[in-house]
């Protein structure tokens, strides 16, 4: 929880398994909410998704917009990636424009 504390801004990078975020991050993300009644040192979040398929991104999402709601945080971006199948894919993605664009954003 430090580190999320000393950091101006995070980015919530989740690929999607089952129509929803793996449980590790979930993990993570249910800790965090502890941590609101005292705040976090940074207010930016983007959320960035990929899955191997293009109609699954819907649950992390919601859950995303309800986190950044409770926690008022500001929404820098969401990004969904489909079609992650193969390694390399992002090299390929007409996402990845995107990607760059949102990180030369955030200052």
């Amino acid at each position: 929880m430090d580190t999320f504390k000393r950091s101006r801004y995070y980015d919530f990078c989740i690929t999607i398994y089952w129509f929803d975020m793996t449980a590790q991050l979930k993990t993570v993300i249910d800790r965090m909410y502890a941590g609101g009644s005292t705040g976090f040192h940074f207010h930016q979040t983007a959320l960035l998704l990929d899955a191997g398929a293009d109609h699954v991104f819907d649950a992390a999402i919601s859950q995303y917009k309800a986190m950044t709601s409770y926690l008022k945080w500001e929404d820098l971006g969401i990004i969904c990636v489909p079609n992650m199948e193969d390694k390399g894919s992002m090299k390929e993605s007409s996402k990845l424009g995107e990607v760059i664009q949102l990180a030369k954003s955030i200052k």
